[in-house]
């Protein structure tokens, strides 16, 4: 598995899709982290069938493959695994991704987002059972999860299913918090568990959603006589640092970004721990400590039809990192009305969905705030 992952969740559609699986594989990039249920327009359009059309030609043993299943309560959607609770359904979603990736076997398979009981309850009501014996005809090598889920919670399903051999986590550097010992952060106690018993650990969130990209002035000052080095150069080298992980899976679609990203993996070494602490220092003096809206779009089926990843950029520009250039895109956001901060009815359903539980409605009364200031009048 290579060090660098590609994530499929942020496809532009079919065409840059082909195009970016290409481009990573050429440069070596060999791990595929696909799903149904990215990009999601019909049985012929969506991740999984990109990444078959993407890979034809190539020698399949040399590529890992990963597609998965979100288990929850409701009716199910067999067709792009969101979600999935019975045995005959878990079946169906698997020899649906088997079918559209074009592939006999898949290296890996997962349970997608796995962070509560209640989803933990129903992977457990048939779609893991059928996981399983699709590991035992051969249909798939590996199971696993990723998740957003506590520490201790993540250990307890590993210790309660000894066959899963991969989890893949939200973390970056800015997503460490000391523990009450002050020791662990987030992710970090699990990822030393995992580790010490031989299971791979994968970084979802390794950019913290393209936010920890270019340079930065608050960084200019971390590492002496490196004045050139970009942010998305010091989050990988951070995240390399961890013996524990494995893989750092990166959204990729564009080939400039897949060049850049390839080449930090391949050719620099991690960091050193005091260059980490220095980074992460750096990091939560310059946000304040508050936590980021990573772009994941979750939330993106607001009833009053915001874009509530744009108004949490807006946010982030200009009360975070302070981006006199986002002042003018402010004053005009009222008239469109996916940016129109004032059409927030207050529902909540948008911060029950956000897995970084974010202030949302409380961040978009601030935008309207912002929208007033910045607002042109004639």
């Amino acid at each position: 598995m290579s060090a660098l992952g590609l994530g499929t969740m942020r496809f532009k559609g079919r065409e840059n899709a082909v195009e970016t699986i290409r481009r990573c594989l050429k440069l070596g990039v060999n791990f595929i982290e696909s799903a149904a249920g990215y990009g999601y327009e019909s049985p012929e359009e969506n991740a999984d069938a990109w990444v078959g059309e993407g890979i034809k030609g190539w020698d399949r043993e040399k590529l890992v493959i990963s597609s998965k299943i979100q288990a929850n309560l409701g009716d199910e959607n067999r067709d792009n695994g969101l979600p999935v609770n019975t045995y005959d359904g878990a079946w169906q979603a698997i020899e649906n991704s088997l079918t559209r990736i074009g592939t006999d076997y898949l290296d890996f398979y997962l349970l997608w987002s796995l962070g509560s009981d209640q989803m933990y309850e129903a992977a457990n009501n048939g779609p893991l059972q059928a996981m399983r014996e699709a590991k035992d005809q051969g249909l798939i090598k590996h199971l696993g999860f990723t998740s957003h889920a506590s520490n201790d919670k993540i250990i307890g399903w590993l210790q309660e299913n000894p066959d899963m051999d991969l989890i893949i986590v939200y973390y970056n550097f800015f997503s460490r918090e000391l523990d009450e010992q002050g020791t662990y952060g987030p992710f970090e106690k699990a990822i030393a568990w995992a580790h010490e018993r031989g299971i791979g650990v994968g970084t979802m969130g390794s950019l913290y959603g393209g936010m920890l990209t270019g340079h930065s002035p608050a960084f200019a000052n971390v590492f002496p006589g490196q004045p050139d080095i970009t942010l998305q150069e010091m989050a990988f080298r951070f995240l390399l640092g961890n013996p524990g992980i494995t893989t750092c899976l990166s959204g990729l679609n564009e080939i400039a970004h897949i060049e850049e990203d390839a080449k930090i993996v391949t050719e620099l070494g991690p960091m050193s721990d005091e260059e980490g602490l220095a980074f992460v220092e750096a990091f939560r003096e310059m946000t304040k400590g508050e936590k980021m809206c990573t772009g994941c779009n979750y939330c993106k089926d607001c009833p009053e039809g915001l874009s509530i990843p744009w108004l949490m950029q807006f946010y982030q520009q200009h009360d975070i990192f302070q981006l006199p250039a986002v002042n003018e895109r402010i004053g005009t956001m009222t008239t469109t009305e996916a940016y129109d901060p004032y059409r927030c009815i207050e529902c909540g359903q948008c911060e029950e969905k956000c897995p970084q539980d974010l202030p949302i409605i409380e961040r978009i009364k601030r935008v309207q705030e912002l929208a007033d200031l910045y607002r042109k009048t004639d």
